[in-house]
């Protein structure tokens, strides 16, 4: 095997794992979020602690609570929650760029003249 494609094929590995990274990145900060919210509001359905950290997260889509007490719980993870927050978001960036960018690496390799 010749070495561009060999590290072809590590750089489309190393992508894989950043895709992989940012999938984890989400799941571990929304479930802990989920964990916190649910403690706190024991009577709140699963939509409306997924619709409290959405709205804690932000976003161009971001549902806003139509409860006192859902509003102050979202106002209080952004004031004292950040990292898992930061670790969403950051997340949320990998897991939407990533799969264009393997595509295009894979599209590039396709056209390469070796």
């Amino acid at each position: 095997m010749p070495v561009h494609d060999m590290i072809f094929w590590i750089v489309i590995m190393v992508a894989l794992f950043i895709l992989f990274l940012g999938a984890q990145l989400r799941f571990f900060g929304g479930m802990a979020l989920k964990i916190y919210v649910q403690d706190k509001l024991r009577q709140a359905s699963p939509a409306e602690v997924r619709d409290i950290i959405l709205a804690a997260v932000g976003g161009l889509r971001a549902p806003h609570p139509e409860k006192a007490e859902h509003t102050a719980l979202v106002d209080h993870l952004r004031a004292d929650h950040p990292r898992p927050l930061a670790q969403i978001r950051l997340g949320r960036r990998i897991t939407t760029l990533m799969p264009f960018v393997i595509a295009l690496m894979l599209v590039a390799r396709r056209f390469w003249p070796f």
